[in-house]
């Protein structure tokens, strides 16, 4: 499907709340990523980012034959929410605790996996609810390798 048609309005700016907070979020842990001097944590952050901006790729093709424009980018409070995050994740970064940092992502990983919750209540019954449920298994997913991940740093030291 790349016609958005059958969808709402209300749906199609989701969509493109979502394109653009998995794309911050790509570039956030792609950033955090390259800073990190721990090499597990280090591939663990770039393949989120790699997954993030597939994920806006992916909800791109079901909105870009859209005559729709995007809503105008605004400082919504789930964009707040991120930012803060990741400004929290950064200076965890830099005090160079790795506990601290998988801690921030822990975090930031709850706050995507409630925004795909709400998304995915929100259309349920549309054409792009199964790609948002998808994508939602990703985030438990990367949820569970941070978790792992912490556990690990936790028996080590």
């Amino acid at each position: 499907m790349r016609s958005t048609d059958t969808l709402s309005d209300e749906t199609v700016n989701r969509l493109h709340e979502l394109i653009r907070l998995n794309l911050d979020c790509a570039r956030e842990l792609q950033s955090v990523g390259d800073a990190v001097e721990d090499p597990p944590l280090t591939a663990l952050l770039r393949d989120f980012a790699r997954q993030r901006k597939a994920y806006a790729q992916e909800l791109q093709m079901h909105v870009e034959d859209d005559q729709r424009q995007p809503p105008p980018s605004t400082a919504c409070p789930l964009t707040l929410a991120v930012h803060r995050w990741w400004m929290d994740l950064k200076h965890k970064l830099t005090s160079g605790d790795q506990h601290a940092v998988l801690d921030e992502a822990q975090r930031g990983e709850d706050e995507l996996k409630q925004v795909y919750e709400d998304a995915i209540r929100a259309t349920s019954g549309s054409p792009i609810s199964s790609v948002l449920h998808h994508q939602y298994l990703g985030i438990e997913e990367a949820r569970r390798r941070i978790h792992d991940l912490r556990r690990a740093y936790r028996q080590a030291g």
